[in-house]
């Protein structure tokens, strides 16, 4: 009996190895072992009915975020006959509250504002303006009360061609850049003063990896701690914003493929897996499409709703008919709101028992 267990034993550590290396394997994230999850429950969700004829005013959609817990904004294309970026509205009556942040470069004005995916319930609107080189934190509900463009805070951004940027506390920023040859991630405290560059990518130097790394940013309230969801790849990587620390999490094995996808040629057999992300609470909510790009184009497609926690724990794969991107939630209703791009409307969606 003895001879059998000593015999026995061997071959069950060595499956155990076998079993955890073959479920955080490295990923696109160099020196990072990626962790293959599966959604805890999986279930299908209809939109919201009464929601119907509301937002009647965003024709289009270019991003939306909710700020304060009480206003969602629609960043929208600015035109003649309405030369603002954004158009508010009241998440308690559904009204619209006005526009703001005209199209130009006088004051309080912006050319090509960016929408920084921080946390919904963070009480400020973050933008970054590449053109202007600029980033700012704008106080909504003080910028429609005045009619003016109110200001709680403006960043100077850097030189290098800024690629994603968010804003941390106490002043901090994130910025994802494209430095020299490769893409990083650069860590400034509240002086401006950068405290850490991280270089994520390893091998992957070179313009055209740029975009492959294409990915959206989202934040966890009050901490440092942000999530890069990525396009091309069907994996989040979170990031520790005071340490740099990376962990990642992959929904699909095909993440073990990124070699080979990182360096062919973007056509219309390119994945395309994430389209847009948000965040509230403790939670990350990224749509997820897992379709060439050729298949996206064709339009109508169904969209999966990822929900995950700040451990890398996927919750919830929620499938929706609709052809949705650009999402927001609501912490306090529960609602997720997102745009159908088949309808052109703006859609939401009753999480508040889930969560």
């Amino acid at each position: 009996m003895k001879r059998f267990l000593s015999a026995f034993v061997p071959v069950v550590v060595a499956s155990l190895f076998l079993l955890l290396v073959s479920c955080s394997r490295s990923g696109v994230v160099d020196g990072a072992a990626v962790k293959l999850v599966q959604p805890g429950k999986t279930l299908s969700l209809s939109p919201d009915a009464s929601v119907e004829g509301r937002f009647a005013e965003v024709l289009n959609c270019f991003a939306v975020q909710v700020v304060s817990d009480s206003i969602i904004v629609f960043q929208v294309p600015a035109s003649e006959e309405s030369p603002y970026h954004f158009r508010a509205y009241s998440l308690n009556t559904l009204d619209c509250l006005g526009s703001f942040v005209r199209n130009g470069r006088g004051p309080g004005e912006m050319v090509s504002p960016h929408v920084s995916r921080s946390n919904a319930e963070e009480r400020y609107l973050a933008l970054s303006d590449n053109a202007l080189g600029q980033a700012y934190l704008v106080d909504v509900e003080e910028t429609l009360r005045t009619g003016n463009l109110a200001l709680a805070e403006t960043f100077d951004l850097p030189e290098t061609s800024v690629l994603d940027w968010m804003p941390l506390p106490g002043s901090g920023q994130f910025v994802m850049l494209y430095e020299g040859d490769e893409v990083a991630f650069c860590l400034k405290d509240g002086s401006g003063s950068t405290v850490k560059t991280i270089y994520p990518y390893g091998s992957l130097r070179g313009e055209r990896y740029v975009t492959y790394l294409s990915s959206i940013l989202v934040s966890r309230v009050q901490t440092s701690d942000i999530c890069e969801v990525m396009m091309f790849f069907p994996q989040i990587n979170l990031i520790d914003g005071e340490t740099g620390r990376i962990r990642s999490v992959a929904v699909d094995k095909s993440y073990r493929n990124w070699e080979s996808v990182a360096n062919s040629a973007v056509g219309m057999d390119t994945m395309n897996h994430y389209v847009d992300a948000t965040s509230a609470s403790g939670y990350i909510f990224a749509a997820y499409k897992g379709l060439s790009l050729g298949e996206m184009m064709q339009g109508g497609s169904p969209t999966s709703i990822h929900v995950f926690n700040w451990d890398g724990d996927f919750l919830y794969d929620i499938v929706l008919e609709e052809d949705i991107d650009n999402i927001a939630y609501d912490s306090r209703s529960g609602y997720l709101y997102g745009f159908d791009k088949t309808s052109g409307k703006v859609v939401r969606y009753d999480l508040g028992g889930l969560l």
